[in-house]
């Protein structure tokens, strides 16, 4: 039905596009950066990502020492969230950091 949101995904998100979980693979920057949790954050660092439902709000989130260094809100989302749902463990890889703008490549383990 036109205006419905597709299988996997939420109002107002884009559309999951099916990929394989074991191909997922995309760059984006992180979300709204949490600054104690990214002090000192380099290129090379890889940091778990997964599902945070905190707030009653669920979300993927970006950890760093087990805090919440910032969330993911990519076109790519609604396949992330799908395969997290499925076991797929995930990694966000630091790619550039310019003061807080952290670039991310999200994939899997």
């Amino acid at each position: 039905m036109s205006g419905s949101p597709s299988r996997g995904s939420q109002p107002g998100w884009p559309e999951d596009d099916r990929t394989p979980c074991s191909e997922l693979e995309f760059e984006t920057h992180l979300s709204s950066p949490q600054a104690d949790a990214i002090e000192g954050v380099h290129p090379g660092e890889l940091l778990p990502v997964a599902i945070d439902t905190r707030d009653g709000v669920r979300k993927v989130a970006v950890y760093r020492e087990g805090d919440i260094a910032g969330t993911i809100t990519a076109d790519r989302l609604p396949a992330l969230l799908r395969c997290l749902q499925q076991g797929q463990a995930f990694v966000a890889e630091v790619i550039r950091v310019d003061g807080g703008a952290i670039r991310i490549r999200v994939h899997t383990l």
